[in-house]
């Protein structure tokens, strides 16, 4: 199949250097600016503008505000299915705890800051990320083929939307999982929701904002769909998904069916060599 290139956000290279990118230096940035703004409260905060008495309440807002942060960064890293998933809800936190306590000691930065996180949201949306991978972009006709075909081949399919936080934070591990395990019998696929947002209904996924169903993850075998990441319910009901890595390798069984189809395309090596050994003999006599 043709690949398909439907990335609309800036994109960075697979690797530690992709935390380079400008949004990633520029919220660390921000995060460390703090520093110079309550060091700038504690030798000169005005009264009038401040919510705090002086440097000793300041410290014990902190050591909650801080505490909180920190506590919810251990509670996050584990569940993110990437460190890119990790650093925004990391940039998020720590804008809101920024947020709070220049609320407290001074609201005009306070206000400075606000007009900070609304021209990086603005201009520095999260890069996507693009590194190596073995996973063929769909158009529509391709998907269409794909779910009518009876071959014995089995697709994972990643149904996104780029402006869907989640679906940014899940490509290094799309990327990864399909370096790992894809074969030829075993292949791996995105399809655009956003770009042909009528095959939602098809599918069954839910586009809103907000919905806990973007990304989906759907594998197909002989055109038929065989599980999915979030699990739907009869009732329309929605599970809550789990993206990790080690979720989407347990949740489509993806190391059983590496292994079966290796055996598969070893066998038709070896059918294939003895196929050709047989006719060379035969030419001979």
């Amino acid at each position: 199949m043709a690949i398909l290139n439907t990335h609309a956000f800036p994109v960075v290279r697979a690797g530690p250097s992709r935390f380079l990118a400008g949004f990633y230096v520029a919220n660390f940035l921000v995060m460390a600016s703090y520093l110079l703004a309550r060091h700038h409260f504690i030798l000169h905060g005005e009264r009038k503008y401040s919510r705090l008495t002086g440097p000793k309440e300041l410290y014990d807002w902190e050591k909650q505000a801080w505490g909180l942060f920190a506590v919810a960064m251990v509670v996050k890293y584990p569940r993110s299915a990437s460190l890119d998933g990790f650093f925004s809800a990391m940039f998020l936190y720590a804008k809101a705890v920024i947020g709070l306590m220049t609320w407290m000691f001074d609201v005009r930065m306070f206000w400075c800051y606000i007009i900070l996180f609304v021209t990086l949201f603005l201009m520095l949306p999260q890069p996507v990320y693009e590194g190596p991978d073995k996973i063929e972009y769909l158009m529509p006709y391709m998907l269409n083929d794909l779910t009518s075909s009876k071959d014995s081949v089995t697709w994972l399919v990643e149904f996104f939307a780029h402006w869907s936080p989640t679906c940014v934070h899940l490509e290094p591990v799309m990327a990864d999982l399909s370096l790992k395990y894809g074969t030829e019998k075993l292949r791996f696929a995105k399809f655009d929701l956003a770009r042909w947002p009528g095959q939602a209904k098809r599918f069954r996924i839910n586009m809103a904002g907000a919905s806990p169903q973007l990304p989906t993850l759907i594998m197909f075998e002989g055109g038929q769909e065989v599980g999915r990441i979030p699990h739907v319910y009869s009732d329309g009901s929605v599970a809550k998904g789990r993206y990790g890595r080690g979720d989407i390798i347990k949740g489509f069984e993806l190391d059983s069916r590496y292994t079966r189809t290796k055996a598969e395309e070893a066998k038709k090596r070896v059918n294939g060599k003895e196929q050709g050994d047989a006719e060379g003999s035969k030419k001979e006599k």
